[in-house]
């Protein structure tokens, strides 16, 4: 717990991309799937861990508060432009979490996992612009309850890009890694 690892490019002042893994996982694969994307988009990326991803959202937010403040000690990112990417319950957790910092925080990308939000969160998270990304065949996050916070968030005002993937699982990034992980880098760059 309290380690991350970081890529810094070349240039200050670029946006921040914080990944949130899944339960049970770690960062090193999406580090490694990430990394060649950043460094084209020259945005700079943080991959905290939190033992085996079992993320609270009180504990999630102090944390990505605290990766954020210490990148900030040796690296002049643009703090106006922190995206956090939450995969399965890096993003359900790290969607609540970004409640508590919603100053901070320009847009969420969720990976296979969208949180139930209530009436008065998805006003909150309304404002930020959030790109969606889930398979149909999804058996642990049911694709009828993403759908129905999709609807809630826009319903609320809020600007949500959804891509569902109709023959896909869970797994879903470790099938579509390079479609996927471009999506969000050109999402990025258009917002």
């Amino acid at each position: 717990r309290g380690h991350y690892w970081f890529y810094r490019p070349a240039k200050e002042k670029r946006p921040l991309l914080i990944f949130l893994h899944g339960s049970g996982g770690n960062f090193k694969a999406y580090q490694k799937w990430f990394t060649p994307y950043a460094q084209k988009h020259s945005i700079a990326m943080a991959f905290p861990t939190w033992g085996f991803g079992t993320w609270t959202e009180q504990k999630l937010a102090e944390r990505i508060d605290d990766v954020i403040q210490d990148i900030s000690l040796d690296y002049a990112f643009d703090d106006s432009n922190v995206y956090i990417c939450g995969l399965s319950q890096g993003s359900l957790t790290g969607t609540k979490a970004i409640l508590h910092l919603e100053s901070q925080i320009k847009g969420l990308i969720s990976l296979s996992g969208m949180p139930y939000l209530t009436k008065e969160e998805n006003q909150k998270v309304a404002s930020l612009p959030i790109y969606i990304f889930h398979g149909a065949k999804d058996e642990r996050l049911n694709v009828s309850s993403v759908r129905n916070s999709v609807n809630n968030i826009r319903n609320a005002g809020g600007r949500v890009k959804y891509d569902e993937y109709e023959d896909h699982d869970h797994t879903l990034i470790k099938v579509k890694t390079n479609e996927i992980i471009a999506d969000i880098f050109s999402w990025i760059d258009n917002i």
